[in-house]
């Protein structure tokens, strides 16, 4: 295993660690005021939702995710629809509201629940806001007189302005100061809200104010349908039908970004890669080619003459080149002049060579007998063969 691939290894087997850690750790309560239809958090709408099927048993419940103007263009049903809008921020453009006009007239219902309003739907409703400390909410009927519900410290109310014409269906404090009210536009209503909380998950458990939102859902007909805007989490303030809010709530990340764990998980995945193409974008060095020095073909040259010389019966000439190259060698190794073959010669090779000087004497005498005469047997030529070999083995 290489040193590369033990560093990958050991990213890899980190991450692995630090996921399951992460999935299997307690995680602390989001206390966010997000009003997620999809989230179990205390500031979540997780259990409103789930409960639409009992509120409204005969309706087509729907839960769009591109937005309301994007969902309200391409609609193509004609029957009544509530639209639920519930969040923290509203925001809309002149002409968006055309949109929202357009789709109230025909029939429907808005249904927005928010602490901040589009200015150019308070505009249109003739309404202005304010704001109470420490107040408790009431349901505008006439067996909920008295009871009270406590939703957070902080109460937005609508102030009535010259030409308004709604109703009011919940206040604070006293009827004067309603946070639930309708206005009617052509055939159909918009619904305004001015407390989401009591439509999150927290208060829709509490066991004292846990039926205000059946309560106040009460006001809405039965035999409508249901669109719930799941477009996007109203935390800081959405343009209604924007871009940003879709993407938020299409995004493929989406699901990975909204847990501590898998957005961390990602995180290192991604940090891992960079790693890599880090270390692998190093410069390496390039292979340095194997270069084999020259092969000395000279003996397999004289191997291959000697064979052809040999198959064609010319041992003299074999015999004639081999005594060439033993008496070169004689030059060379023994430093011995071979000019003259005579008796002092053979002494000087048999004492420098090892060799007995008999021996020595017979390799001589074969050497003369060869040159001086004509052709060469075989056997002439193996006896010269042998001689030489003497020389070899000292």
């Amino acid at each position: 295993m290489t040193r590369k691939t033990g560093i990958i290894g050991f990213v890899l087997l980190a991450f692995i660690v630090y996921a399951v850690y992460r999935l299997n750790e307690a995680r602390p309560t989001d206390w966010t005021q997000h009003f997620a239809p999809d989230s179990e958090s205390p500031y979540g709408t997780r259990i409103l939702t789930d409960a639409l099927p009992i509120l409204f048993p005969k309706a087509d419940i729907v839960f769009p995710r591109e937005g309301m103007l994007n969902y309200t263009r391409t609609r193509d049903k004609d029957s009544m629809e509530i639209y639920f809008m519930i969040g923290n921020e509203f925001r809309m453009s002149e002409e968006q509201w055309m949109d929202v006009w357009k789709y109230v007239m025909e029939g429907n219902i808005l249904f927005m629940s928010a602490n901040v309003f589009p200015k150019v739907l308070l505009e249109r409703l003739r309404v202005g806001m304010d704001v109470l400390k420490g107040s408790r909410d009431f349901i505008n009927q006439r067996q909920e007189q008295g009871r009270r519900y406590v939703f957070g410290r902080d109460h937005w109310v609508f102030v009535p302005q010259a030409g308004y014409s709604g109703e009011t269906l919940g206040y604070s404090g006293t009827k004067d100061m309603p946070n639930y009210i309708r206005v009617a536009y052509g055939r159909g209503w918009i619904y305004l809200h001015a407390n989401p909380l009591a439509f999150t998950n927290y208060y829709l458990l509490d066991s004292v104010d846990g039926d205000y939102y059946a309560k106040a859902l009460a006001f809405l007909p039965l035999e409508a349908d249901v669109a719930w805007d799941n477009s996007s989490v109203n935390v800081n303030g959405e343009w209604i039908g924007s871009f940003s809010a879709v993407f938020n709530r299409q995004s493929l990340f989406r699901v990975v970004m909204a847990y501590p764990a898998l957005r961390w998980a990602f995180i290192l995945l991604l940090l891992a890669g960079c790693l890599y193409l880090i270390f692998r974008s190093k410069r390496e060095q390039r292979a340095i080619p194997v270069v084999r020095p020259p092969e000395n073909k000279t003996l397999e040259f004289v191997s291959v003459v000697a064979s052809l010389y040999y198959k064609q019966g010319e041992h003299g000439v074999i015999a004639r080149k081999r005594i060439d190259y033993f008496l070169q060698e004689v030059r060379y190794v023994y430093r011995l002049e071979a000019k003259e073959l005579d008796d002092e010669f053979i002494r000087l090779l048999s004492e420098r060579s090892g060799v007995k000087e008999e021996r020595v004497t017979e390799t001589v005498n074969l050497i003369k007998s060869i040159r001086n005469g004509g052709t060469v047997s075989g056997r002439q030529l193996q006896r010269l063969m042998k001689c030489m070999e003497y020389f070899k083995h000292k």
